[in-house]
């Protein structure tokens, strides 16, 4: 019996969202740590036609907010090279000035932005004197938050994630906005920032990334996926 090759389409960029919460594993974070670092080596690992390999570019959105901050940065460092903070861990000037020296890509949703300008302004005021010095990352749910990247003017905004584009257990009863709303939002953020890239999320898995890749998204990034191979390595 022979198999036929799988014909899949190349990503740009893969992002692997990390979520100790969807093991449902009370694991100590030095088990956690290791598991997630063999994970990502799975990853990499791969054969080329597995739809998970065949990336150019591949980033580990490190989301494990609930930790302490210093866990956090030791997650971080286990996830190595590939790793892309978040704002959310930040609640303070000097976690931020920590993180500002030691990566300079942050992923800050908009949500969070907001949460900055009204209740944390200094950490606002700071992350805006460092903007020509980091790279940004940022979320887009609807036009609500365009229109506050528009506002900005983030010198390096890379990459939008736009979500959720199908249904996931993440947002259990949203139905996703779909590929086709999801490229105008990824048209619209464009046209004030021509060179960001947009990443699809949400409900993304093997047979419905090669959509996104069609409506002009740059890459996917993945987080139900991506833990079903850490929690193999446990």
């Amino acid at each position: 019996m022979c198999s036929i090759k799988k014909n899949n389409q190349s990503i740009d960029t893969l992002v692997l969202i990390t979520n100790r919460q969807l093991l449902k594993d009370d694991m100590s974070l030095v088990r956690y740590a290791a598991a997630l670092s063999r994970g990502v080596e799975r990853i990499h690992a791969l054969k080329e036609d597995d739809w998970m390999r065949n990336y150019h570019s591949l980033y580990t959105l490190c989301r494990d907010t609930d930790l302490p901050f210093e866990e956090y940065l030791q997650l971080c460092d286990t996830i190595g090279s590939t790793v892309v903070y978040h704002g959310k861990v930040i609640t303070n000037r000097v976690q931020l000035e920590t993180i500002l020296h030691r990566q300079p890509r942050i992923h800050m949703p908009t949500n969070l932005i907001r949460h900055w300008q009204s209740e944390q302004e200094e950490l606002w005021i700071t992350l805006q004197q460092h903007f020509q010095d980091i790279t940004i990352w940022s979320t887009v749910h609807n036009e609500g938050d365009i229109k506050l990247l528009a506002t900005l003017g983030i010198p390096n905004l890379e990459y939008v994630l736009i979500s959720p584009i199908f249904p996931t257990p993440c947002k259990e009863g949203h139905p996703g906005i779909g590929v086709s709303r999801g490229k105008k939002l990824l048209q619209q953020i464009q046209t004030e920032y021509p060179h960001v890239q947009g990443i699809a999320l949400g409900g993304i898995h093997e047979h419905n990334y090669q959509t996104c890749l069609q409506h002009s998204f740059t890459g996917v990034a993945i987080m139900s996926d991506f833990m079903k191979q850490v929690h193999r390595k446990i």
